[in-house]
């Protein structure tokens, strides 16, 4: 890599799981099985998932041993309820609900943060944490925002500048050069620009590219070009293959700048992703039915903990904050 020159400025449906990546996938079956022992034809499309992909099985094993820790954990957590209780009883459900729900919080914070983050430490030329948004002015005089928990690596050559989104989001604001086109890879999704404004977000379900100005051209390596987008344009390309055009006002691009995050009919799964960035917890779901309930809003990242409360409530969940480590959105 020839990294260019910068200088930086301050109760389960089964099905659901497909999108999420393996390891969420074996915390889900996790869930299911120690919920449901006795059910033989869960049993048997457990098997069926275990032999879809040689992967699954080691995910699984891996996050099981991850699951008996979090069980010890979660006992705990409910002996100390008990003690602290007037009536001196926990029902056998929710001693169920907070095991499941601190092995779900274990896997989670070791599975999906702890390794990715190592990986993407060595991968990445600029990254931020928690909360932390940063500008980055490459040496052509193009800048990128880079939102919290986003990281990046940059290529310069003779022929063409190349930015490569290995996690979260950026708007971009490109220098035109014909001579060297700029192009942001996001996985299998590149986009490509001489001078424009527009951001581009990698998530668990999806790559999205919206323009606030100019134009850029989305591809994909196996179907090639897949949208050519003008200002107030955007484009999602879900995991599963789905392409979902639409409009989006400029105000609303990369709004997460401003610190407020603008969704309509997204996924409540996708909207906490991008909540999450901006806080330390780890947040779960004990209800996936809610994860994939579709909401429009506009909430403030200057308070991330109101605006997953806001966003959850919109849809008939709740979320309980076990610690300021872990947050747990069920159904009310």
């Amino acid at each position: 890599m020839a990294p260019a020159r910068t200088h930086e400025e301050p109760a389960l449906t089964l099905d659901q799981n497909e999108g999420q990546p393996i390891r969420g996938q074996a915390v889900e079956w996790l869930m299911q099985l120690q919920e449901s022992p006795g059910d033989e034809r869960l049993h048997a499309e457990f098997d069926d998932w275990l032999a879809r992909d040689a992967r699954h099985r080691g995910a699984y094993e891996e996050m099981a041993s991850l699951w008996g820790q979090a069980e010890r954990v979660g006992a705990l957590r409910v002996n100390r309820q008990r003690t602290e209780t007037a009536s001196g009883r926990v029902a056998a459900t929710g001693r169920k609900r907070w095991v499941l729900a601190a092995g779900l919080a274990i896997a989670a914070s070791l599975a999906f943060i702890t390794v990715p983050r190592v990986q993407l430490w060595l991968a990445a030329d600029h990254q931020t944490g928690v909360a932390e948004l940063r500008d980055i002015v490459l040496d052509d005089g193009s800048r990128i925002a880079l939102d919290a928990q986003t990281a990046i690596s940059v290529e310069y050559t003779g022929t063409q500048r190349t930015v490569t989104l290995l996690s979260g989001q950026g708007y971009f604001e490109v220098t035109p050069s014909r001579a060297r086109p700029f192009v942001v890879k996001a996985e299998n999704v590149s986009v490509r620009v001489t001078g424009t404004a527009f951001s581009v977000g990698l998530s668990d379900a999806n790559v999205a590219v919206a323009v606030r100005s100019g134009s850029v051209n989305v591809s994909e390596q196996a179907r090639g070009t897949i949208a050519d987008l003008t200002a107030g344009q955007q484009v999602r390309l879900s995991r599963a293959g789905s392409i979902a055009l639409g409009d989006v006002a400029a105000d609303d691009v990369a709004a997460w700048r401003e610190r407020r995050l603008v969704v309509y009919d997204v996924p409540i799964r996708q909207v906490v992703e991008q909540i999450a960035r901006h806080t330390k917890a780890v947040v779960v779901f004990a209800d996936s039915r809610i994860a994939e309930q579709l909401v429009t809003a506009t909430v403030d990242l200057q308070h991330p903990e109101e605006a997953l409360r806001t966003v959850v409530g919109l849809r008939y969940g709740k979320v309980t904050e076990m610690s300021s480590y872990l947050a747990v959105i069920s159904a009310r």
